[in-house]
């Protein structure tokens, strides 16, 4: 139950905020790559472009796969919380499946564009083209999110 003063809710408001900051920093990460870097590297030497990526990848990585653990974490104690205290319905329960499939979609064309897994070369060979499903899948999860703090 959240009632207000009660620590429960602060506890609630404290998660749901790192779980949207953490949302926002990695859609904000992939608009960056897609719409600023990776258009930017078609205008530099090669070898130059290539040497930038290398310093990139593993800091861009490290970042998504920080912000992937704080939304899962994050993400299960507010359904934990939300389903503990009765307020889900059956629609919130659809919506919430749906984001939730999603998101696994998302964590898994991260894991692949950005992997040195050789069984998804041709994700990474293909990196723009992920990274703009995966730009269009953030933005109906973060949707979703919004209506699911509506119902």
């Amino acid at each position: 139950e959240f009632s207000e003063g009660g620590g429960r809710l602060v506890d609630f408001v404290i998660i749901k905020f790192l779980h949207v900051a953490s949302a926002g920093i990695a859609m904000g990460g992939v608009a960056f790559a897609l719409w600023a870097l990776m258009p930017s590297m078609g205008g530099i030497d090669p070898e130059a472009a290539e040497k930038l990526m290398g310093g990139v990848i593993p800091r861009f990585g490290r970042m998504i796969w920080i912000v992937i653990a704080l939304l899962v974490l994050t993400g299960i104690w507010m359904i934990v919380v939300v389903t503990g205290a009765g307020v889900p319905r059956p629609l919130y329960h659809s919506i919430l499946g749906i984001k939730v499939i999603l998101a696994l979609g998302i964590f898994f064309i991260a894991f692949g564009v950005l992997a040195p897994v050789k069984a998804l070369e041709s994700m990474r060979q293909n990196r723009k083209r992920w990274m703009v499903i995966n730009i269009h899948l953030i933005a109906i999860v973060f949707f979703l999110g919004v209506w699911l703090g509506r119902i």
